[in-house]
């Protein structure tokens, strides 16, 4: 066996993936993630390799499946002259979760942050969280670099007690931050008025009305793209001083933006 630190061009991706007879079926989404990684530059050299075996590919697909949809070339560590017989131990482990990278990082509430971090790609780009495409590790932490408050409004929703019991730590960590970017004094009361039944706004009242009698029915329990629309929903009527006569989501309707 031989290795190679390797420029893999999607030419030579091609190549290698007519070797490609024994692994299972691809998974769209990951390739997807890797391909844009590698197209804006996130993808990083580490000590895994691509495992080309002596008549197979044994290790690799995903990567370089992404490298031929990018249309860029990436670094990698190349094994060649694999013994075919190792397949079966190959690719055994769990991938890292973000939580766990930004634990090993040292970032403080790491999973929370991590939640959170989903929650803003997705507040930031548009995409649903139903149905819609979702982001790689690698985009994850660019993003956590622009929001260097996240670590604190973590903290603070886990401070939340109440509110917390009844919509996602993480969706109210991320949209807390959102918000704050538009208007801080107005989104630090609106979550502790929901939070403490304080009644600063009316319209807080309704949502977190809505909240717990969705919390006394597990079948009627919001997913993460309803809770953005309720939750931004009732924040535009907080900011622009409209009541709101109902508070309601329909499966596919269009995520208003923060206002």
């Amino acid at each position: 066996m031989r290795t190679k630190i390797l420029m893999v061009t999607p030419q030579l991706a091609e190549q290698l993936l007519k070797l490609n007879t024994r692994n299972r079926n691809a998974q769209k989404r990951l390739v997807n993630l890797y391909a844009d990684d590698m197209l804006h530059g996130r993808w990083k050299l580490n000590a895994e390799t691509i495992k080309v075996g002596k008549t197979f590919l044994v290790d690799g697909q995903q990567r370089l499946l992404a490298c031929v949809k990018a249309g860029v070339s990436f670094p990698s560590l190349v094994a060649f002259d694999v013994n075919d017989d190792v397949f079966d131990t190959v690719d055994r482990g769990g991938a890292r979760t973000l939580g766990q990278i930004l634990g090993i990082k040292k970032v403080k509430n790491a999973a929370l942050v991590a939640g959170a971090l989903r929650c803003l790609f997705h507040l930031e780009t548009g995409i649903t969280f139903v149905g819609g495409a979702g982001a790689s590790i690698g985009n994850l932490e660019g993003i956590l670099s622009e929001y260097p408050e996240l670590e604190f409004y973590a903290a603070e929703a886990k401070g939340l007690r109440m509110l917390t019991k009844l919509a996602s730590p993480a969706i109210i960590c991320g949209l807390w931050v959102h918000f704050s970017r538009i208007d801080k004094e107005t989104a630090d009361a609106f979550f502790h008025d929901l939070n403490d039944e304080t009644s600063i706004f009316e319209q807080a009242k309704k949502l977190r009305q809505r909240l717990f009698a969705d919390s006394l029915d597990k079948k009627k329990i919001p997913n993460r793209e309803e809770l953005l629309v309720l939750f931004i929903k009732t924040w535009n009527a907080v900011r622009t001083g409209k009541q709101l006569k109902n508070l309601r989501w329909a499966y596919g309707e269009e995520r208003p933006k923060a206002k």
